[in-house]
């Protein structure tokens, strides 16, 4: 999505109870321009964008792959290599080159309990304790894998009062459909939304 889109096409999944809320959501819309469903509850979108890409986890094409160290190996730039993929998905290196991303994030960091200042050497320093997260999913691996090692064949919500599904079965786990959508953008500084998104 271009930073200065009106409407862009999306794949929108609603009613999914993956979809961290609202209120618990870390990574951040990076453009001025933004859908209104971006911001409600239990809604993921699918999209192409030309800005913001991150490295949490990604999937290439062998083509794609090709692409990407042959413009990245030869590009004059020091910039981290993230930054280098923002670079081709907004073609700045005039090279055909697709790019897919998620909102709400489907893979994010873990964060251990503890001081803040030893989570990132990108953030700003603080010492003050937090309790263990994992940023943006609602149902982390990381603190269900003990309970799993056990025996255990359900997965619990990082935060079970704020979700429809506090606890679900493996072997339950339902897959959401969605749609592709023409979605309008607002300039999302100037709006205040109440979500309507069912609980």
């Amino acid at each position: 999505m271009g930073i200065w889109d009106t409407e862009s096409r999306f794949y929108v999944t609603e009613n999914d109870y993956t979809v961290p809320p609202t209120t618990k959501r870390y990574g951040a819309w990076s453009t001025k321009q933004r859908p209104l469903e971006s911001m409600q509850n239990n809604t993921r979108l699918v999209f192409q964008p030309s800005y913001g890409m991150c490295t949490y986890a990604y999937a290439v094409t062998f083509e794609g792959a090709r692409k990407i160290l042959s413009s990245l190996s030869v590009a004059p730039t020091s910039k981290p290599v993230d930054l280098g993929y923002r670079d081709l998905c907004s073609g700045r290196w005039q090279i055909p080159f697709i790019c897919i991303g998620v909102y709400p994030s489907i893979f994010s960091s873990h964060r251990p309990a503890g001081p803040a200042d030893r989570d990132s050497d990108l953030n700003a320093k603080s010492s003050t304790w937090h309790a263990e997260f994992t940023q943006d999913i609602v149902y982390s691996t990381i603190q269900n894998a003990a309970r799993w090692v056990l025996g255990e064949t359900d997965v619990l919500a990082q935060w079970p009062d704020e979700v429809t599904k506090p606890r679900i079965g493996l072997d339950g786990i339902r897959i959401p459909s969605g749609k592709l959508k023409t979605l309008e953008t607002i300039d999302w500084r100037e709006t205040v939304v109440e979500d309507q998104s069912p609980a």
